[in-house]
């Protein structure tokens, strides 16, 4: 579906200060016409709701982070894919706060996730 630009632009807004305000500064939006695989073997993590580039980043050994939180995933839980049930592949965080520990958390955390966990969820979705 098409969505206002004026929204998009509004969201990004917000998103950006709430980032800014939990002290993180570098926040990219890739445009959907955009190939995020560069993107995903150039970081060191990747930070998603509800998309491949989940699945693409535990492929290519990528920490993940899963953002489950608001209006949007509560009323579609029942029929997205259950990333919030892989915690021993993923963090999932459920608020702004929770993200920004994540990441730190993922900057120190040396530890390979899960490789049975990784090919569980690979052979059920892919």
């Amino acid at each position: 579906p098409q969505h206002n630009i004026e929204d998009i632009k509004k969201y990004k807004l917000r998103i950006s200060e709430l980032a800014g305000s939990e002290g993180l500064k570098s926040i990219i939006f890739l445009e959907r016409s955009l190939d995020a695989r560069k993107l995903i073997i150039e970081s060191d993590i990747v930070v998603a709701f509800q998309t491949t580039a989940l699945l693409e980043a535990l492929a290519c050994g990528k920490k993940v982070i899963y953002t489950f939180w608001g209006e949007t995933a509560n009323a579609s839980k029942l029929f997205i894919l259950p990333f919030h049930k892989y915690s021993k592949l993923m963090a999932c965080v459920h608020s702004p706060k929770e993200l920004s520990d994540a990441i730190e958390s993922c900057r120190s955390d040396q530890t390979v996730k899960d490789n049975e966990a990784r090919i569980g969820l690979f052979s059920q979705y892919l």
